[in-house]
Parts: C-alpha cells; structure tokens; sequence
C-alpha cells in the first residue's frame, strides 16, 4: 500500500543523483511511498514497476542496481526472500505515528532497534505523586511494552554515557579521528573534457553541460566503459554524418548511437578506410526513429 511521504528541496541539488537518470531518480522517490515505517520494502522488480511506471517501459530491476551502486538502498536477502532498504530513510521522513509497524525483517547481523520507535506516553501520575502503570487491556499492547522497556534502558545508559563525558580530560583517552579517504573524481570527467576539447575545436565555442548531459554521459560510460568511452565522444564529434552536424553533435545523440559509433571508432584505429561521412544513416541515427524521442 502507497503513503504519503516527504521529499525536501536538497533532493533535486543532491550531487550523487544528479548522476542517475531521469527515470532512476524518480524510482527512488516513489520507493519511499512504498516503503514502511523503517524503510523496508519487497524487492519484487516487475510489482514495483506496476506501482511507479504503469504507463512506463522502465527497466526497474537496472534502475534498482543504479541506486545500490550509487548507495542509496541496499538489496539483501533472508530466508531467501528478496528485500529493499532504503538508506537514512528514517533521517527523511516522519512516518505516522499511526502507521503499522514493518513486517519484513531487516539486514542479518544488524541488531541495532527499529528506525522509528512508536509515540510511547509517559505514565499518569495518580494522587500523591505514585506513578499508575497502564494496564495491557486499556490499550498498551506486550510488544509496545517491551519496546517502552528498550527505550528505557537506552535512556540509562545514555544517562550513564553523560555522566562519563563529565569526568576529567585526563582520565579519558581519544581516539585520534580516522583521516578522510580522498573522493575518486567521476568517471565521466574523462569523457566531459575528451567532448568538451573536440567540440570546442569544431564550433568554437563550449558545449553546454547540465544534469541532464551527466546523466546521458554516465549511460554511455556504462554502455561502453570508462577506458574507450572518452576517445568515442571526440571521434564523435570529428563524425560528418549529416544527421549528427544537422544536430551540432548533441551528446544524445552521442548515447542514442554508442555502440554503432564505438564499432565505426574500432575500425578506423585498425587502419580501415574512413567511411562515415559516405555510409547511409543508421536506423539509430532516423530522426524519425523512437530512440531519438528523449535524447535532447
């Protein structure tokens, strides 16, 4: 079942998805209404799509993989059974204190408590000052029971935690902090400059670069790999096919005919006649053709 849940205005500046497709970063919304209160979900591919993209050709179970590696969920299995988690989900959202609890058992190994622990009232103060303690048959079922008890215990020890922290500076040893590791730079940063270089050279001017193009860049990353990726994007703009100059050189275009125009770079460097001008058009490179629907 769908709920409602909250999406913040830092989901649309947020770095690592602007590298996703479109369609991938509109999955990972849609995954939080179906996920419950601890951000648990089946991971049943062809059931999701069905809820998100009805009307849609999207390959979810590729989109899901897009998002783990980017990590943002994390896809794990217990007792055989497929699950999704989102991650910091409970950082995020505020589920209804209302809402039922997860069924779907978390990752194994994991024995931290629930993500969001149920609204627990303090108990009523009777004449006098004695504390009443609730009765299980006024509403307090044993499960909450014993969650209130967990909370309290984490309270205690929290308190005893506190009262450590106040003890002299010479009593306590820290540990120096762990030295950030150095972030890889993205692996279309190669292909950007190789692109940017020979589209410069031809129009004289710079290409331009938005969300849009990283995510058209990384695709092509993925389709023919990081090594071979940036010499294809400049042989592509050095490409006089009339439909690719009608065009500017687009890098949709670019993503639309990747494995045609890696092939056509392949031979050249094998010493083959440059034929790519005279040959005839691809059914990728149509104008007419559907491909070309979402690629500027």
């Amino acid at each position: 079942m769908a709920r409602s849940r909250n999406i913040k205005p830092g989901f649309f500046t947020n770095d690592g998805l602007a590298e996703l497709p479109f369609e991938v970063r509109l999955l990972f919304i849609g995954l939080w209404t179906l996920a419950d209160r601890e951000g648990r979900l089946e991971d049943r591919p062809k059931r999701i799509r069905m809820e998100i993209f009805p009307g849609d050709n999207v390959d979810v179970d590729e989109s899901l993989c897009m998002l783990e590696k980017a990590g943002f969920i994390v896809r794990y299995v217990v007792d055989g059974a497929r699950y999704i988690e989102v991650v910091n989900f409970s950082k995020h959202q505020n589920p209804h204190p209302r809402e039922a609890g997860s069924t779907i058992p978390p990752r194994q190994g994991m024995d931290e408590p629930p993500l969001h622990e149920p609204h627990i009232k303090p108990p009523d103060q009777g004449q006098g000052g004695t504390s009443v303690e609730p009765r299980h048959d006024q509403g307090m079922t044993k499960d909450v029971a014993s969650r209130a008890d967990s909370l309290h215990s984490d309270s205690l020890h929290s308190h005893s935690m506190g009262a450590a922290a106040s003890q002299p500076a010479a009593a306590q040893t820290a540990a120096p902090p762990a030295p950030k590791k150095p972030k890889a730079p993205p692996a279309t940063g190669a292909v950007w400059d190789a692109y940017r270089d020979a589209f410069v050279r031809r129009y004289g001017q710079e290409p331009v670069r938005n969300a849009r193009v990283n995510a058209q860049l990384a695709q092509l990353v993925g389709r023919i790999g990081a090594a071979e990726a940036p010499a294809v994007a400049a042989f592509y703009v050095g490409h006089n096919g009339r439909f690719y100059v009608e065009k500017c050189h687009g890098v949709g275009y670019l993503l639309a005919d990747a494995e045609k125009l890696r092939t056509e770079w392949a031979r050249r460097g094998q010493g083959e006649p440059a034929r790519a001008a005279a040959e005839p058009l691809s059914e990728y490179s149509d104008p007419s053709s559907d491909i070309f629907a979402g690629a500027i």
